[in-house]
């Protein structure tokens, strides 16, 4: 049956006003007028049970996107987060060279520049380099899961602080097996980038936050963030330098670790399917909202039902609760149906429509709205299922943001609700 408790309006539609009739100089005959009803019952149903829920997020592909993320950062309600970067060198200029006769190291920098950062800017982040001693993956998925344990040398090769004033990460690399095996190299290492890279696999970056809360970093390898610069002199020369790049063409991955032990999300997460208050979201396969709609079902003892407009409005929590400010939430939320034999499906209305499918941040309202008319219609005319939504944010692999929404069993006024539109037919 349908929802009781329901906003009942009457739209009389006139098929012509009168001084329209007054003006027409031919008499109007019946035809049609039996396929028109004198009125419309138009109901509004705000009623509708809800159930939402936090989840650990999947895996993400990470190897294939121009911008990588690399910190870490602690957060009073979703615990500690870290992002490792692992990336290959790569040649400036394809050319025959070599070190020349004799070389000896000034200094051999490592710097790395970034475009934006998710945190505290007066945070202490000390980044650790190492060299990766397995083949980086190019031609398949790598996720941000994967397990890197013994695929590098474990003696540092240095390390330093990001520079937030510059937006520049600078290391000084002072382990002398490394510099030398670049001085070692034959001409052909750096005359082919395929040459360098089975000489040298690529550079492994973790990061360590000696301070609160810490920051995580974007890495733009479309910009050629990275320099490895050697200066050095050798028996014809006293004031030498050559440069390898991080650049577009290198391949890279991150890996992400979060650690929720002790903190608000974890209480969560152990909720298991209990619908919960609060819904925690967060990017860099951090946590995931689910939503679902378990009395779709009884719609259909009322069929038939046209639905004209469906949306699921989300309010995030006060900042005062979580301590989240909107600058720090996601400026579009993606929501897809959960497919139960694994991966997600767009919704819907998001194939009919994506310009009003919604999703968008909104300021004014302090909301954010998805329209899903044509999925709840879909289901009652039975052709498709009652899956789970999953709330995921945009660019979760490029962009560090979270948020904490009120979820379908917070007590006031701002939980988690669908408005369904809806005509009895």
């Amino acid at each position: 049956m349908l929802p009781g408790k329901s906003i009942l309006y009457l739209v009389t539609f006139s098929i012509l006003s009168f001084g329209l009739l007054l003006r027409c100089d031919k008499e109007p005959d019946d035809f049609g007028r039996p396929l028109i009803p004198d009125s419309i019952h138009v109901f509004v149903d705000t009623t509708e049970r809800i159930h939402s829920v936090t989840i650990t997020g999947d895996s993400l592909v990470t190897n294939k996107r121009a911008i990588q993320l690399l910190g870490c950062r602690t957060d009073p309600m979703f615990g500690n987060s870290i992002s490792e970067l692992i990336a290959e060198i790569s040649l400036i200029e394809k050319d025959s060279f070599n070190f020349g006769s004799n070389p000896v190291a000034d200094s051999v920098i490592f710097t790395l520049s970034f475009t934006g950062y998710a945190g505290d800017s007066k945070s202490d982040i000390e980044i650790f380099l190492y060299e990766y001693t397995e083949r980086i993956e190019t031609d398949t998925n790598v996720y941000s899961n994967k397990d890197i344990s013994g695929n590098y040398n474990p003696v540092v090769l240095g390390s330093g602080y990001v520079n937030f004033v510059d937006s520049v990460l600078r290391i000084n690399i002072t382990n002398e097996d490394f510099i030398q095996k670049f001085f070692n190299a034959d001409d052909s290492i750096f005359s082919e980038y395929d040459n360098l890279t089975q000489y040298v696999r690529g550079l492994y970056l973790h990061p360590e936050n000696h301070s609160t809360e810490g920051a995580i970093f974007y890495i733009n390898f479309s910009m050629d963030p990275g320099r490895l610069s050697f200066y050095y002199f050798n028996d014809d020369d006293d004031s030498l330098d050559y440069h390898l790049s991080l650049n577009q063409y290198s391949g890279r991955f991150s890996i992400y670790h979060h650690d929720y032990q002790g903190f608000p999300v974890h209480d969560f997460i152990s909720n298991g399917n209990e619908s919960d208050s609060l819904v925690f979201i967060q990017s860099a396969a951090g946590v995931n909202g689910i939503i679902r709609l378990p009395e779709l079902e009884s719609w259909k003892d009322s069929m038939p039902v046209a639905i004209n407009h469906a949306k699921l409005i989300l309010k995030p929590a006060d900042t005062l609760i979580t301590g989240i400010s909107n600058s720090d939430y996601p400026q579009l939320l993606n929501m897809y149906l959960v497919n139960p034999s694994g991966g997600y499906r767009y919704v819907f209305d998001y194939l009919m429509a994506e310009d009003t499918y919604g999703g968008e941040y909104n300021t004014k309202t302090n909301s954010y709205v998805f329209n899903i008319g044509y999925h709840i219609q879909s289901y009652l005319d039975g052709n498709i299922d009652n899956f789970d939504f999953i709330l995921v944010p945009d660019s979760p692999s490029e962009i560090f943001s979270r948020i904490i929404l009120y979820g379908a069993e917070f007590p006031g006024k701002n939980r988690m609700q669908i408005e369904i539109v809806y005509t009895p037919l």
